[in-house]
């Protein structure tokens, strides 16, 4: 099955790279929240209310995805999404404060669109009898990426700054996203 996915189909392959980049994007984002709060010498007890209202953006958002590419088609939703994830990134590293607290929720709506939007494309190539499987080779892809780029990244936060780390981070994604995108 893993020969198949990532090999044996060049769109089934194309669909996993490109919503595992994704994937990855979204999760390294996940471990920075964290960080970017005390960043913003946010106090400790708005960490429990903007993670949670966070993750409702992202659900409620999640939940009309599909009439967004219905309305503007599968191309112009996967541009949305890899310049709407590095973009968040980007701006995120490059400003402070309430616009990148807006940035950051942004982020998380480009989230909403992207995990169900990327995940049904791949359930839409996939035989039935190992959509799982082809699944969890996505979520692999995923995880193990995260282990490469998490430490890099957390390294330059802490030695750089994190600033530095988020505008690495976006311009990598981007570059990620764009290629997997056209392979």
């Amino acid at each position: 099955i893993v020969r198949y996915a990532l090999s044996g189909h060049p769109g089934l392959r194309a669909a996993i790279l490109y919503s595992a980049v994704m994937g990855t994007a979204t999760l390294t984002m996940a471990w920075f929240v964290q960080p970017y709060f005390v960043h913003m010498a946010l106090p400790l007890a708005l960490f429990g209310i903007l993670i949670p209202l966070l993750n409702l953006v992202t659900g409620l958002v999640s939940m009309h995805a599909w009439r967004m590419e219905q309305t503007i088609g599968r191309n112009a939703v996967m541009l949305f999404i890899v310049s709407g994830i590095a973009g968040g990134y980007l701006l995120m590293g490059l400003t402070g404060g309430l616009a990148g607290l807006v940035f950051l929720f942004a982020f998380y709506g480009v989230r909403g669109v992207a995990t169900p939007v990327l995940r049904n494309q791949i359930n839409e190539i996939t035989p039935s009898d190992i959509r799982a499987t082809v699944l969890s080779v996505r979520n692999l892809m995923i995880r193990l990426a995260f282990a490469l780029l998490g430490p890099i990244l957390g390294w330059q936060a802490d030695r750089i700054g994190l600033s530095s780390a988020l505008i690495t981070a976006g311009f990598f994604f981007l570059a990620g996203g764009l290629y997997a995108a056209v392979t």
